[in-house]
């Protein structure tokens, strides 16, 4: 799995690719969060086009990242997750917790309103 992120006006832009399924770089996605939390920012957009499986332990860093930012009354919005992703997280009842949209366009507008 690979993580990438930027902070561009006030928002956590981070871009995951790959499996997320048991590896240690699961944790990069909480440690992204944790900084932004920390460095004051409460507005996350994750682009989830490239994730190509997910397993239990990366539903639970999904989750401990929604709950990490609702915590601190912050915003997070998934992006365009594939239909593997979209699948299970139907199938777990997820896609009624998460905010998912289909474009990065769609994202910006929504955090900048």
């Amino acid at each position: 799995m690979e993580i990438k992120s930027e902070i561009t006006d006030k928002i956590v832009w981070i871009k995951v690719s790959g499996r997320m399924i048991l590896d240690p770089s699961l944790l990069r996605l909480r440690e992204q969060v944790l900084f932004g939390i920390e460095s004051g920012i409460k507005k996350f957009v994750i682009d989830f086009s490239e994730v190509s499986q997910l397993d239990s332990l990366g539903c639970g860093e999904v989750i401990s990242a929604h709950t990490t930012i609702q915590r601190a009354k912050g915003l997070l919005i998934f992006v365009n997750p594939s239909e593997y992703v979209r699948a299970l997280w139907s199938h777990t009842k997820l896609d009624t917790v998460l905010t998912i949209l289909d474009t990065l366009d769609e994202a910006r507008a929504f955090v900048r309103k």
